[in-house]
């Protein structure tokens, strides 16, 4: 019924040849034919590239797209650019997506006339189910941290995307690049669904994990993606972006950058200090995003609170 409707998903790829088989093998078994597989081999130093263009070889379905380094964000963005679907969504090359995962969301968007559906996930085999109701409650919750629709549990109608120029940038955005993405859509005005199923699996165990490793780029992505939604919100219709600011603080001190931390957004210093400790961990652990990043929030609360 749906075969007509092409969708295309992107990879980003740079240095996973131990993880990306698992991957691009669960989107060529999806039950939903009709899609393309964009493998952007982002500048990769290990087997990667060959493995992208094994896949292409083989399957027709499969398009290698070898660039230089250029960050997660140019990668994500060389894709999109390259895709030739009605719908998108992007898969990370150490993560693996459920059969049925392209052929539910599709009958989703279809049937609600939607430009965004998103859906649950597994993080490491345990669902994470999101809520939201309507696209304004999802970008107040995306802001608020409070859900997580990113790139890869959201199928997007492309030509929305082209209709609005909706891009990855900055292009050296290395974190919250997908978030920002997700949110410019919303404030486009894109239609936004759920479907409370979980299909693809987000591993995060993997001890070499780019997610796993904190750096000072990171926290300027962070930062500057916090930034950005500030040209396309007013700040004070979601309370000063408060709850994303002291993510960030907290990743800086998770990552012992401790001098950094201390300096970042000394308007909200006196709210921080004012908040009850355990009452803080309490919040910090109900929110998906940030009980994997700080799974001992109470004690990182109790020590940042001392650097202030």
């Amino acid at each position: 019924m749906n075969d007509q409707f092409k969708v295309s998903i992107i990879v980003a790829v740079y240095n996973v040849e131990k993880y990306i088989h698992r991957c691009v093998n669960s989107l060529l078994c999806q039950t939903h034919h009709n899609i393309e597989v964009l493998l952007v081999d982002d500048g990769s130093i290990d087997g990667s590239a060959a493995i992208c263009d094994e896949y292409a070889a083989k399957d027709s379905r499969v398009k290698a797209i070898h660039q230089k380094n250029g960050g997660v964000s140019s990668a994500r963005q060389t894709g999109l650019e390259a895709a030739s679907g009605e719908f998108v969504i992007h898969a990370d090359p150490d993560d693996y997506v459920d059969a049925d995962m392209i052929e539910s969301l599709l009958t989703e968007a279809l049937t609600t006339d939607a430009d965004i559906v998103t859906c649950d996930f597994y993080m490491n085999e345990q669902v994470m189910k999101q809520h939201y109701k309507g696209s304004a409650d999802l970008l107040k919750k995306l802001i608020s941290v409070e859900t997580i629709c990113v790139c890869w549990n959201s199928m997007v109608r492309r030509d929305f995307i082209v209709k609005h120029h909706v891009a990855f940038t900055p292009s050296w955005l290395c974190m919250s690049e997908d978030f920002l993405f997700i949110c410019r859509l919303l404030v486009a005005g894109a239609k936004a669904v759920h479907l409370q199923r979980p299909f693809y699996h987000y591993w995060v165990s993997n001890a070499g994990s780019l997610t796993n490793k904190r750096s000072e780029k990171k926290l300027r992505s962070l930062m500057e993606a916090i930034d950005e939604l500030g040209k396309i919100v007013k700040s004070s219709d979601y309370d000063e972006f408060y709850t994303r600011k002291k993510y960030v603080v907290l990743y800086a001190y998770h990552g012992k950058m401790f001098k950094k931390a201390k300096m970042l957004y000394p308007e909200i210093r006196n709210r921080i200090e004012l908040e009850n400790i355990k009452e803080a961990a309490r919040i910090y652990c109900q929110f998906p995003a940030l009980k994997y990043y700080f799974n001992r929030t109470y004690f990182y609360c109790k020590r940042i609170f001392k650097i202030f």
